[in-house]
């Protein structure tokens, strides 16, 4: 029986159990109606003449009873909402009839064979995974969510890490809560101090920012897409850094110093499900976040070996030994993938293993 996977796993559940239930009355409304044609067939004159006909008197006598079999193939009809659906009649025993107070719990095991079938697979990609990121200096962490099943794993997936850029994910989450809360309006201005210049990456730093000041709606693009240091500087301390600790506690980040720009894979991903779900919630906002982080600069990671067609959102990371990328992968079946590393010695061998990981990744999901 197949689901759209779309589907969480309680409204497959609630289908399944429809479904079992529409299969099942079918059955013995079937059943009943060829014992009642078949019991009017056996006391009609056609069926008396018939058994004349084929009578003789040298027959041995046998108590084996005899029986036709017909494959009944049933229109389609529709069902209590007026939609058609095709019914499909297999096997019914007289046990299935006499008692259908366990329907209930077969659906269930049956949905935790398939829960459990899933995530049996899961297991052999985790398993593939530690063992091609095993054969590299450094450690590399990975956490991945379905978003249609809800499954989740990780590898080295709570320590910490070095968060560099990946850590304006959830400022950008923070801040477009505000603005939908009505908090913050989007067009307001922050003005640029010194304090908060920082070289890297970004745009602003090649501009004379003295006396300059820019919108917030502006300033988190541009921390996205350029992955704007400058930029980050000023909604930090515009919204206070102190405030954005303790909502990334609040969201449920375990990886989170006051003093530290730290985070790990598992929270990364806690962030991105909370973006994933907010972009679908709310048109405008979200289409807005989503833009930023699916148009990016730096696609050199995750969305590197991918099809040209598939839309990544996610933000990469890079410090002294430390490279990352995070972000949402819009597959048919769409999904969650933060991969983050410390102690590598070579930034390019990084990058070229986290656009492995996601390649094999996207390889198992398009396969499911």
């Amino acid at each position: 029986m197949e689901f759209d996977r779309r589907l969480s796993i309680k409204e497959r559940i609630i289908k399944r159990r429809r479904q079992k239930r529409r299969r099942r009355l079918i059955k013995i409304s079937f059943l009943v109606a060829s014992m009642l044609v078949f019991a009017a067939f056996i006391n009609s004159p056609i069926h008396k003449d018939l058994k004349k006909v084929f009578s003789y008197k040298d027959s041995v006598q046998s108590n084996n009873q005899v029986e036709d079999i017909v494959e009944y193939i049933p229109p389609d009809i529709p069902d209590s909402a007026g939609q058609v659906s095709s019914i499909y009649l297999d096997d019914v025993s007289a046990e299935d009839i006499d008692d259908v107070s366990g329907i209930d719990d077969y659906i269930e095991e049956d949905i935790d064979n398939l829960i459990e079938k899933d995530n049996l697979d899961y297991d052999i990609l985790k398993s593939e995974l530690e063992e091609y990121i095993s054969k590299f200096t450094g450690q590399y962490g990975i956490y991945f969510v379905d978003l249609v099943s809800g499954y989740e794993f990780g590898i080295n997936d709570t320590d910490e890490y070095t968060a560099a850029s990946t850590i304006k994910v959830p400022l950008n989450y923070y801040v477009f809560k505000k603005i939908e809360a009505g908090e913050v309006d989007a067009e307001d201005t922050i003005d640029y101090i010194e304090d908060d210049f920082e070289g890297g990456t970004g745009i602003l730093q090649s501009k004379k920012l003295t006396g300059k000041s820019f919108t917030i709606r502006y300033l988190l693009k541009i921390s996205i897409i350029y992955s704007d240091n400058i930029a980050t500087n000023m909604l930090l301390r515009h919204f206070g850094r102190k405030d954005f600790k303790n909502y990334l506690r609040w969201l449920g980040g375990t990886v989170v110093d006051d003093n530290k720009n730290v985070s790990c894979p598992k929270d990364m991903a806690i962030y991105l499900k909370k973006i994933y779900e907010f972009c679908n919630e709310n048109e405008e906002l979200g289409r807005e976040l989503k833009y930023n982080l699916c148009n990016t600069v730096h696609n050199d990671r995750l969305p590197k070996l991918l099809p040209k067609g598939v839309k990544v959102a996610h933000k990469i990371g890079d410090q002294i030994q430390a490279v990352h990328d995070v972000g949402i992968i819009y597959a048919d079946n769409p999904y969650i993938l933060a991969v983050m590393s410390k102690g590598v010695i070579s930034d390019e061998e990084a990058r070229s293993v986290i656009a492995q990981v996601s390649k094999k990744v996207y390889d198992y999901m398009k396969d499911k």
